[in-house]
C-alpha cells in the first residue's frame, strides 16, 4: 500500500496535466455553446500553429469552412478578401503591443442582386474604422459590423505575439455592451 501511494504521489503532475487538459476542453465547450446561442461570429488565430479558427456563425457568414491552416496563403480567403489585405491584416496584428492589445475594423457584408434569376453574390471588405462608407455597384447592398481583435502574448518577458482573437458585432447595441456601456435600446 505504501509503494502505491509512493507511485500515486509520483504522479501528482499526470493528474494536474489531465486536470488543466479537461478544464481547457470545458472552456472551449462553454465558449462553443455559448457562441452557438448567441449566434456569434468569432475567430481565433495560433501564431505558432499558423491555425485559422472560426466559430460555427462565421464560417456560415463567410460560406467557408471553421479551419484553415496558413490563413495569409489560403486560397479560399485570398478570393474573400485579397492578399494584400490578409497581409495587412496580419502585419497590423503583429505589431500591437501588449499595454494596448485592441484593434477594430469595419466589417462590410455586400450583397449583390445581379438579376432575380441568379444567386446573390456575397463579398467582404475590411476598412478602417475611419471610413465610413464604401464603393459598391449600385446592385448591391451592404451592411457594415464591428470587427473587434485583440492580439494574445505569452505571459513571460519579453512578452511574445502568440495570435489573435476576434469577434464580429452586429449592432450598436452589442457593441456598447461589449465596451461595458449598456448604450439602451435602438429598437
Amino acid at each position: 500500500m505504501r509503494e502505491f501511494a509512493r507511485d500515486l504521489l509520483k504522479n501528482d503532475s499526470l493528474y494536474s496535466s489531465d486536470r488543466l487538459l479537461h478544464l481547457l476542453e470545458y472552456e472551449k465547450m462553454k465558449n462553443r455553446f455559448f457562441e452557438g446561442i448567441a449566434g456569434g461570429c468569432s475567430f481565433e488565430f495560433n501564431s505558432s500553429s499558423k491555425m485559422l479558427t472560426l466559430s460555427h456563425g462565421a464560417a456560415d457568414v463567410l460560406g467557408v469552412k471553421e479551419t484553415f491552416i496558413d490563413p495569409v496563403h489560403d486560397e479560399t480567403l485570398i478570393k474573400l478578401f485579397g492578399q494584400e489585405k490578409l497581409r495587412e491584416l496580419k502585419a497590423k496584428f503583429r505589431a500591437l503591443p501588449p499595454d494596448n492589445p485592441v484593434i477594430q475594423f469595419n466589417f462590410h457584408v455586400i450583397v449583390d442582386n445581379k438579376s432575380d434569376s441568379e444567386e446573390p453574390e456575397r463579398l467582404f471588405r475590411i476598412t478602417d474604422t475611419s471610413e465610413n462608407s464604401i464603393s459598391c455597384p449600385a446592385t448591391a447592398k451592404y451592411t457594415t459590423y464591428k470587427l473587434i481583435c485583440r492580439a494574445a502574448f505569452t505571459i513571460a518577458e519579453p512578452q511574445r505575439y502568440t495570435g489573435v482573437i476576434g469577434k464580429l458585432v452586429s449592432s450598436e447595441r452589442e457593441y456598447g455592451i461589449m465596451k461595458g456601456v449598456d448604450i439602451g435600446d435602438f429598437a
